[in-house]
């Protein structure tokens, strides 16, 4: 840690302070992601379920209209005359049924006997077939009016087909009018995709299996297992005859289904996509999405572009600041630090900011005053020594002089001991003589 850190106190206070906050605004931007990601996933998967349900009253409407169909043909006088054995004629009730095939969104519309038997109809190749085994017909007539889905058994197409009894003056059920109609029109609307994500929509009936989609490969799939009762069921009534119907292993969705309303979508969310279903008003038919989460994970990736971009660019501007703020506090200790080698050389000129109002001006003019007392006193040190230094030239030449006399004495004096010796030595002699 100590080799990772500045040197100078600046720098030692600048990465502090840089790593600290840095710390904590990486941990802002860390709870600004995690709020961001949370409410995003939250509002995207609103946006699926408004968008399921937004869909799924497009198509209402779409069957509603042949519903509503099948329901005005019912009650047409020409239709129950016929059936009960009037005077109206078999081609005027063809012309009744294909007055309502406008812009042909329907394959065909057939009456069929209390029998199952089809009697009149748009298409001549339903006539005489007897439809007695559809679940379209055993609703009917038994009082239900009935939506279903089917590949058509003379058409070899498939179809939705609506089915509502014809009642006479004592109510009692005398016949069914059939409408098939043509899915082409809920599969361009399945297909409008307002969405920012790859979407894939199906139509399922109450088993789950798959009977519009605009995804092909899923078509006549179920997406759960057939209980045996259902396999038994979709083989009796000949829904699917020729088709082989497997599972593509979305149990969840299949159980969803069971409970699905006509109210509120159900939503099944995961990390790779969501799953978004709704009940149809008109029989046992289900709308599922199916949506890939791309928009989300990308707008996950750009949160966190955004957010490491901020944070890079906040650390830079954080430097800078830190960098400009730290240095107007250390550079007048610098002054300083400058200010003590150059008291160190003898130079006492010192330019210190003591106009600040804070602590480092308060230093700089103490520091300022302790400079000029040391110079003065300096100065004062400088002049006794010079002074001391005249003393000392002035004792010191006094002193030469005092030893020259004393030389000379001292000389003079060798002068009278050596003659007093030779004196004595005279005397001596003299003595001895």
């Amino acid at each position: 840690m100590k080799n990772i850190l500045p040197k100078s106190l600046k720098g030692k206070i600048v990465f502090a302070l840089v790593f600290t906050t840095g710390l904590l605004t990486l941990a802002v931007f860390f709870l600004v992601f995690l709020a961001a990601v949370k409410f995003g996933a939250e509002g995207q998967l609103e946006d699926y379920k408004v968008f399921t349900y937004e869909q799924t009253d497009s198509i209402n409407q779409i069957l509603n209209n042949s519903k509503n169909i099948a329901e005005k043909l019912s009650t047409r006088t020409e239709i129950k005359n016929y059936l009960s054995g009037g005077s109206t004629t078999k081609e005027e009730v063809t012309r009744i049924l294909s007055n309502y095939n406008l812009g042909n969104n329907y394959y065909a519309l057939y009456l069929l006997d209390t029998k199952g038997k089809a009697i009149a109809s748009t298409d001549i190749r339903f006539l005489d077939q007897d439809y007695s085994y559809r679940n379209y017909y055993l609703q009917a007539i038994q009082g239900v009016p009935t939506t279903e889905v089917a590949i058509g058994a003379t058409s070899r197409k498939l179809g939705i087909y609506f089915s509502t009894p014809v009642y006479n003056s004592d109510s009692n059920i005398i016949g069914i009018i059939v409408v098939k109609q043509n899915p082409e029109s809920i599969s361009k609307s399945i297909s409008q995709n307002q969405l920012a994500d790859p979407i894939k929509s199906y139509i399922v009936d109450g088993n789950g299996v798959v009977v519009i989609t605009n995804d092909n490969d899923k078509l006549y799939k179920s997406f759960g297992t057939l209980t045996a009762e259902e396999t038994i069921q979709v083989s009796d009534r000949k829904t699917y005859e020729g088709v082989y119907v497997n599972s593509i292993g979305y149990d969840e969705v299949k159980n969803e289904i069971k409970s699905a309303n006509t109210i509120e979508p159900f939503l099944i969310a995961s990390n790779a996509e969501t799953l978004t279903g709704m009940k149809l008003n008109s029989g046992e038919l289900y709308l599922v999405n199916i949506i890939e989460r791309e928009s989300y994970y990308h707008g996950v990736r750009l949160i966190v572009i955004v957010l490491v971009s901020l944070f890079i660019l906040f650390l830079i501007l954080k430097i800078i600041v830190i960098n400009l703020v730290v240095g107007k506090y250390t550079e007048p200790i610098n002054k300083l630090t400058e200010a003590t080698n150059d008291i160190k050389k003898g130079d006492f000129n010192l330019k210190l900011d003591t106009d600040r109002k804070d602590e480092l001006g308060d230093l700089a003019r103490s520091f300022s005053k302790m400079a000029e007392k040391i110079e003065s006193e300096q100065k004062e040190l400088k002049k006794a020594k010079s002074e001391l230094e005249i003393k000392v030239a002035e004792k010191t030449k006094n002193m030469k002089i005092y030893i020259k006399e004393l030389e000379e004495i001292n000389q003079s004096l060798l002068g009278r001991e050596q003659k007093i010796t030779e004196l004595k030595e005279k005397l001596e002699n003299c003595v001895k003589e």
